[in-house]
């Protein structure tokens, strides 16, 4: 009984517009002229399926590598999956409304990746997909994907170059000691292969017809590796041996790591109809193989071999069941071969009570490996003993082995779309079934991406253009705030300042923080002088202290301001900006140059140095000069004093000359002389001019307590406001006391402000770029979305085609 898969192989040509309505071909057809036409145009149809079929694989592995990174199928454990009648497989339930609940199924076991499955051993949970999304990343799961799509595309190589072939692989392989090489002595009917009780087989021996030989005759040729170049034509290319040497040959290379292949070259006299490798119709090759188990690097290439053979012949011992490896490799073929031949030998040796239990156990183990095989026991698994047949003979001895050999040459020979074009089409079906699976996932993940990527941009979008409109607004609201706080702390500086001056220049103190010294007398005159001069000083100090913590409080304020403008401006979530205002670090790196201009006066000595003309109000001179400016200054005190003196005597000889007279001035000077001659007034002219200049001493020095302060602070005041001093920035275009201190303040204040509003407008920045990568994140995730759905949709569309192009159907447990 032939399954659902190959039944459109039989007959796809019957009718290209219906292959799959017409009747089935008889198994058993002859291969005759209709045979022939419908195996070539099947053939010709599944090998443009596989030259499609690996152009599909090409463009889904560049776009895995380029556009997007594929996802395995997942298994949702949790939730019932239900799928429909439908021959199409589906990754979630149908949400048609009004369909009744007989079309619809729960599915126990949801439809696994054959050919694309990926399976790494990770233990009991490895038979599960789910357990290989959970485990690794999906980068991981991408490059194990292509890993095995390229080996894919090297199968369909292989396939499409063994359907090329019109000769025929026919693979005897099995566990250790089953009897592989006598079976093959005796469908051959001589004794060829090496066979004893401990494994002899431990090369690949492939026998071809003798008339495939270039001089037709029995011979062994030795070729180095299974994957040289090899020509029967070209001696060059192996290295004959006689048929005799065939068991050394086998026991030399036992131990070889790289064990060469063998080309045996053997004639069967039995007639055509009775002999299956000189059948005078097909070309066909025997290959005995080493035992499954033998070691590593024989199983392994064991496993290799199988992609090149068109027929498998599966030899297991009655008295023993399959290993695990056998059920591997069974396993593994079956993904193409879903009919395996299998010969259970040493039939005889099994007690007739156990014969029925063996072989229920033994097709049992077959049904869970290779359904199809068990399906079509009856042709396909044979119960026999090789040992008991006749070599060299054309006669049978045992109807169950003649039911074997006609079997197997039915199968090989007469059934070629089965055994030669049916494991393509096996391949073929299982692999775009894995492909449009795959699709289907990803589709699945796309659309999820897509609703993802879609509400990001719900939420990210309108965030974003509301910041790009406040960034020019906070901008200039920032700005604002500097420039309205600068300003006002400026002109409550130079405001604070100048007033100070004025009470110095009063004599006054200018902060209630400081008191004036006590006046001990006349002769403490001098040290009284330099303590007025140093509490003036001090009281100026005090006060610049004190505007400076008015700015630094005024300042913090500000700067919480504009903390507060930037926080309100950014969006909720984002962390807000937390950086703390140290008041105390204002003012606290100064330039050098800063100290001229009055900085901390009181703790000068020089500045406390007292002159005569400070004490007798002679305050014309400054307190800070420069040593190159001392004869400058006193040149323009010599020419002030010339041009005072010859100004006074002009006027008075102008007055004198037009009030009085010449002569009244003459007389007035001749009454003075006379007056001075009388002795009554020389008497008292002495006592009374010492009265005067006594009264006029007492007075003065009665005086100094309260005219000393007010002389040194106007002293300090005019030297403050009037003397050229260097500014903060060094240059020399600022003269003013109190100017230099506003802009001493302004430039502080502001440095500290722009920094307060730097780290605002930083944060504001990078949020500003987070939202908008984000943003451009999910357009671009949105577009990657959209064109992997386009492209995957795209990609089931071909697979449909890639079906009908090749007459396949859906494999039975994809259904």
């Amino acid at each position: 009984m032939q399954s659902t898969i190959y039944k459109d192989v039989d007959k796809a040509v019957s009718n290209d517009s219906t292959p799959h309505t017409q009747p089935e071909v008889d198994s058993r057809l002859g291969w005759g002229e209709e045979a022939s036409r419908v195996y070539e145009s099947t053939k010709e149809r599944l090998l443009s399926t596989i030259g499609s079929t690996k152009s599909l694989l090409s463009d889904i592995q560049n776009f895995n590598s380029s556009a997007w990174t594929m996802h395995y199928p997942g298994i949702d454990c949790e939730q019932p999956q239900i799928s429909s009648n439908s021959l199409h497989r589906t990754l979630s339930a149908d949400g048609t409304t009004g369909r009744s609940t007989n079309d619809q199924q729960i599915v126990a076991n949801p439809p696994e990746m054959q050919v694309l499955r990926l399976d790494l051993k990770l233990g009991a949970s490895s038979a599960h997909p789910s357990a290989l999304v959970n485990s690794l990343e999906k980068s991981s799961i991408a490059t194990l994907l292509d890993s095995r799509l390229t080996k894919s595309s090297q199968h369909l190589e292989a396939l499409s170059t063994r359907i090329k072939d019109t000769s025929s692989k026919v693979l005897v392989t099995g566990d250790l000691n089953s009897g592989k090489s006598t079976f093959v002595n005796a469908i051959l009917r001589r004794n060829v292969m090496p066979s004893n009780q401990l494994p002899t087989t431990t090369l690949f021996c492939e026998v071809h017809p003798v008339e495939e030989h270039p001089e037709k005759i029995e011979q062994v040729h030795l070729i180095k590796s299974v994957r040289d170049a090899y020509s029967p034509h070209d001696e060059s290319t192996f290295k004959p041996y006689a048929l005799e040497d065939l068991e050394i040959l086998c026991e030399e290379n036992e131990t070889n790591p790289n064990p060469p292949l063998l080309k045996v070259y053997l004639n069967d006299p039995r007639s055509a109809n009775n002999s299956l490798l000189s059948n005078g119709t097909v070309s066909i090759s025997l290959i005995d193989a080493p035992g499954l188990n033998l070691d590593t690097l024989s199983t392994t290439a064991l496993f290799a071999r199988q992609e090149e053979i068109d027929v498998i012949v599966f030899v297991l011992s009655a008295e023993n069941r399959l290993t695990l490896s056998a059920k591997e490799f069974l396993v593994n073929a079956s993904h193409e071969k879903a009919c395996v031949f299998c010969v259970v030998n040493g039939w005889d040796r099994i007690s007739e009570k156990n014969k029925e239990k063996c072989k229920k156990g033994v097709l049992d183990q077959l049904k869970s490996i290779s359904h199809e095989t068990w399906m079509d026991r009856e042709e396909l698994v044979h119960f026999v003993d090789s040992t008991s047949v006749e070599t060299d003979q054309d006669m049978d001895n045992s109807s169950r082995f003649a039911r074997l050999e006609e079997s197997l040459r039915n199968f090989v020979l007469f059934n070629r779309q089965k055994s030669k074009l049916a494991p393509a089409a096996r391949f073929l079906s299982h692999l775009l079934s894995d492909v449009e699976l795959l699709s289907k996932a990803n589709v699945k993940v796309a659309d999820e991406e897509l609703e993802a990527a879609k509400n990001e941009l719900i939420r990210v979008k309108p965030i974003l253009e509301q910041m790009r409109e406040k960034r020019e607004s906070l901008q200039n609201e920032l700005e604002k705030i500097e420039n309205d706080a600068v300003e006002k702390l400026g002109k409550y500086t130079r405001k604070e300042i100048e007033n100070a001056l004025n009470e110095i220049g009063n004599g006054r103190l200018a902060s209630d923080k400081v008191s004036m010294p006590v006046y001990q007398g006349f002769l403490s005159i001098y040290p009284y002088a330099r303590a007025v001069k140093h509490a003036l000083l001090e009281s100026l100090d005090i006060t610049i202290k004190d505007v400076e913590n008015q700015v630094r409080d005024v300042t913090g304020d500000s700067v919480t301001l504009v903390q507060t403008v930037g926080n309100e401006a950014l969006p909720e979530g984002v962390e807000r900006v937390k950086r703390i205002f140290v008041k105390e670090a204002m003012f606290k790196s100064r330039s050098k140059s800063v100290s001229t201009v009055g900085m901390n006066l009181s703790r000068k000595s020089q500045n406390i140095e007292i002159s005569p003309r400070e004490i007798f109000d002679t305050t014309q001179f400054l307190i800070f000069r420069k040593t190159g400016d001392k004869k400058i200054d006193e040149d323009e005190d010599e020419g002030s004093f010339l041009g005072g003196l010859s100004l006074a005597v002009g006027a008075i000889t102008m007055v004198g000359g037009k009030t009085m007279g010449m002569r009244g001035f003459i007389e007035g000077a001749v009454r003075i002389s006379n007056l001075w001659g009388s002795d009554r007034v020389r008497q008292w002219a002495a006592p009374a001019i010492s009265v005067l200049v006594v009264g006029a001493a007492t007075y003065y020095i009665f005086e100094l307590p309260r005219m000393i302060p007010r002389t040194i602070g106007t002293s300090i005041k005019n030297s403050l406001e009037a003397a050229p001093e260097p500014s903060i920035t060094g240059d020399h275009t600022t003269d003013n006391y109190s100017e230099i201190h506003q802009l001493r303040v302004e430039r502080e204040t502001r440095k500290v402000l722009r920094l307060a509003s730097w780290d605002v407008k930083e944060k504001f920045r990078a949020t500003l770029e987070t939202h908008a990568t984000e943003c451009q994140r999910a357009e671009q995730g949105e577009a990657k979305a959209k064109r992997a759905i386009e492209w995957f949709e795209n990609v089931c569309n071909k697979v449909e085609g890639l079906r009908k192009l090749g007459g396949l159907s859906i494999p039975m447990e994809k259904m």
